[in-house]
């Protein structure tokens, strides 16, 4: 299932084997574009106003490019920034607080303190 739309281009799931637009082998992959994008919605969901900016909402995706038609386009999940280690990462997408609640509910029954009836 392909993210969505990045740049004006449908994500990829996975980097591809060949260039979409000219089927050339000959693909740079696995590379951070020099901008990113701001999350609105999912900080939003946590209580950030529309004209703050926090940097945990940034995300990016990897990015192959074409050797031979100079075609990019992004692929894989959304990387969001981590402030603690200042670089993308997957495991860095800030949690909204029902995300947060669900999580500590799902630890809190796997360590055997909450029973569900």
């Amino acid at each position: 299932m392909n993210e969505g739309i990045w740049n004006g281009e449908t994500v990829l799931k996975k980097a591809p084997k060949r260039c979409p637009k000219c089927r050339s082998k000959a693909l740079e992959v696995g590379y951070l574009p020099d901008f990113d994008e701001y999350d609105e919605e999912r900080a939003e969901e946590c209580g950030i106003e529309r004209d703050e900016w926090d940097s945990r909402f940034a995300y990016t995706y990897e990015t192959f490019s074409c050797d031979e038609c100079d075609h990019w386009q992004a692929y894989g999940p959304r990387l969001y920034f981590d402030p603690v280690s200042g670089d993308y990462d997957e495991n860095a997408k800030p949690l909204t607080p029902r995300e947060q609640y669900l999580l500590e509910l799902k630890q809190q029954e796997e360590a055997g303190q909450l029973r569900l009836l």
